[in-house]
């Protein structure tokens, strides 16, 4: 066992008292957190040993395993789970469920992140905190979460931490300078007309919607939630797929098996990680193209011509490549194809296609002719547009920049002209 991993496991076994506890198992698997950087989580499974309860093997069983991950790098801790919602631990190694003041302490030991400078309370009940990552009390994107769960009995069963908690070291700082007079331009382009599934009506509903984005802080541009989260790999593509004649047969899909764990050379050693921001050559793209076509020859082979290849880039291991209709409709739910590829021998191993999803809907019944016209809902919604400070993520320089983020739970009935709440939509 490597040194370091055996230092934090003996670290974490006297830390949280654990001597009638046995490490069932350990594991390694990736995870961005620092810095939206690959880092390596170590898993421990412990579970009560049969000296904790004087060998009596029925409160043993009542007894929870304890699931504890630490960041490798840190050894602070990510996750906390009690199985059973049993905590049996000293309760002087928790907070108090009723004092939010000791909880956020104990959250910034365990995590090594500070309250009100990279993470906020956002939601609090009698059983549960939840915390989001900020920068000043300045929500950031992508964003990361804190979790923290209590039992009936008031002790603590549950803590989580996923995703990237930025400081201020990685942004650099300016007032917020986003105007209406600069906003609601930008409003009006992203105002679109979309169909709403409505079981309740049986109906497709005509909406018209602000899409969400993200606008710079000058002003001079806006960001797309997909463009700030794609990986550094993506290669944006607008290439209709054509063919003269289909091929026989279809394809043998191949059941897909991402890499969870990782094995302890392969920690130390950095051999076979995962990185989904390495680039994807000219010469790949050509063939995944080919190979990509021939799957359509096979499987959609009265669609030439149909499709389109939007978007090239890796995601666990696989290079995918999207598909949109040359055609698109209006639908919130949008037909797309995403086939997954083998990153090294580029072939086909499986798709996804979401006419599947399209099809629950088909006893709907088509949407009404819109009556109102885009000028009198851009007027009805931009009163009903927030815009809010955000730091969001820029993949070119690996800080984060002050953006206005807009969006609107609101939308307009495209036939009665009504003002209608998307949440209950």
């Amino acid at each position: 066992m490597n040194k370091k991993v055996k230092q934090l496991i003996e670290d974490t076994k006297n830390k949280w008292l654990l001597s009638n506890y046995t490490l069932e198992s350990h594991s390694f698997f990736q995870e961005k957190m620092d810095s939206h950087k690959p880092g390596f989580v170590l898993s421990m499974t412990w579970k009560p040993s049969s000296s904790a309860t004087n060998d009596n093997t029925e409160e043993v069983a009542e007894l929870s395993t304890i699931n504890i991950d630490l960041n490798l790098d840190s050894g602070n801790v990510r996750r906390m789970l009690f199985t059973n919602y049993n905590n049996n631990l000293e309760e002087n190694l928790f907070p108090n469920q009723e004092d939010t003041e000791t909880i956020i302490e104990w959250v910034e030991i365990q995590s090594g992140l500070e309250f009100g400078r990279q993470f906020t309370l956002i939601d609090q009940s009698e059983t549960e905190l939840t915390f989001q990552a900020s920068v000043d009390n300045i929500s950031v994107f992508p964003s990361g979460s804190i979790q923290i769960k209590f039992n009936e009995e008031g002790k603590l069963v549950q803590f989580t931490i996923d995703g990237v908690f930025p400081d201020e070291s990685q942004l650099n700082w300016e007032p917020f300078a986003l105007t209406s007079d600069i906003i609601n331009p930008i409003a009006e382009e992203q105002i679109q007309l979309i169909e709403i599934p409505s079981e309740e009506k049986e109906a497709w509903i005509p909406i018209f919607v602000v899409s969400s984005v993200f606008i710079t802080n000058d002003g001079n541009k806006a960001l797309s939630y997909n463009e700030v989260e794609r990986p550094n790999s993506y290669i944006g593509k607008d290439t209709v797929l054509r063919w003269t004649e289909p091929k026989e047969g279809t394809l043998q899909t191949v059941n897909l098996e991402p890499k969870l764990e990782f094995s302890e050379s392969e920690v130390f050693s950095q051999a076979d990680i995962i990185n989904n921001d390495l680039p994807i050559s000219k010469e790949y793209q050509l063939t995944i193209t080919e190979k990509i076509i021939h799957f359509l020859q096979m499987n959609y082979p009265q669609d030439s011509g149909k499709w389109r290849l939007t978007g090239l880039w890796r995601d666990a291991g696989y290079i995918i490549g999207q598909l949109l209709p040359v055609e698109k409709d209006s639908k919130v739910i949008e037909h797309k194809i995403n086939v997954v590829i083998d990153s090294e021998k580029l072939d086909v191993l499986n798709y996804v296609d979401t006419e599947s999803l399209l099809n629950m809907y088909d006893f709907l019944s088509p949407a009404n002719t819109p009556t109102l016209t885009e000028t009198e809902a851009i007027e009805k919604l931009l009163p009903n547009v927030d815009i809010s400070p955000v730091y969001v993520y820029d993949k070119s320089t690996s800080r984060y920049r002050l953006c206005g983020k807009l969006d609107s739970n609101f939308g307009i009935h495209a036939v009665t002209g009504e003002i209608v709440s998307l949440d209950v939509l």
